[in-house]
């Protein structure tokens, strides 16, 4: 919680940890103020003059009303086309995830999606008609994902999804779930296609089963996914270290 007020007030990415450190001082700061000049400064100020003066990592500083700052701030993580969050998304949460993780002891997964032939589909379909089946998918991906969970729309014809306190065996069922309601949606234009279906390939991995580096994590992910697509597309498909294990998917609708 304090590292995103924080990130709202100064745009500078805190970790939780030291985000509640920053929080104390802070509080602290504007405590000590008030007292040498015999009245509140406020919070905003204390901010503003902690991270100016006493831990300076701000300069220029610009006011801006708090509703279109937060407005401002989701737009910008925020996929116009499907209503997802976007890439810059992903850094952050999952920072956040694998503090949660580590503390907590508990792992959690992460889901890549590809849709499968995308490229035949928008030659036969048209690009308004693509952009729209990518908002369908994103609008499924919602849907299937439990409340805790975070969809975003990681390409063009990518989609990530974070599973928080979700192991690799939970976090395949969800994949599948995820795969069969995308493969059995009636997607305009699908029935042009060489299968008939507009369907998606998804990679697992999870933390910190596969690894407990952030960047490598969505590595991994991608990988498997690549697999899949190379086998043919249409699955589930889990990163191992000692082998790549698939689920393949049942073919018929």
């Amino acid at each position: 919680m304090y590292s995103e007020i924080l990130y709202l007030m100064t745009q500078k990415e805190f970790s939780p940890s030291e985000a509640l450190e920053h929080w104390k001082r802070i509080v602290e700061h504007r405590q000590s103020v008030a007292q040498t000049l015999g009245r509140d400064i406020g919070f905003q100020t204390a901010v503003c003059d902690y991270f100016t003066n006493i831990h300076p990592v701000m300069r220029d500083v610009v006011f801006v009303e708090a509703q279109n700052l937060v407005q401002k701030e989701r737009s910008a993580l925020l996929d116009h086309l499907t209503g997802l969050y976007n890439k810059r998304f992903v850094t952050r949460a999952l920072k956040k995830e694998m503090e949660t993780a580590r503390r907590l002891d508990q792992p959690f997964s992460l889901l890549m999606f590809h849709v499968d032939h995308f490229e035949e589909y928008i030659g036969l379909n048209g690009q308004e008609s693509a952009n729209r089946a990518l908002a369908e998918v994103g609008q499924i991906l919602s849907q299937t994902a439990r409340t805790m969970d975070h969809s975003i729309r990681f390409g063009p014809d990518e989609f990530l999804v974070i599973l928080p306190r979700c192991s690799k065996d939970h976090a395949l069922q969800a994949a599948e779930r995820h795969r069969r309601n995308i493969q059995t949606y009636k997607f305009s234009g699908q029935e042009k296609t060489t299968r008939g279906l507009l369907t998606v390939t998804v990679g697992v991995a999870t933390f910190p089963t596969d690894t407990e580096k952030e960047g490598e994590l969505v590595e991994l992910a991608e990988e498997a996914a690549y697999d899949g697509l190379v086998a043919g597309g249409n699955q589930v498909v889990s990163w191992q270290w000692e082998k790549r294990t698939s689920v393949p998917a049942n073919q018929s609708a």
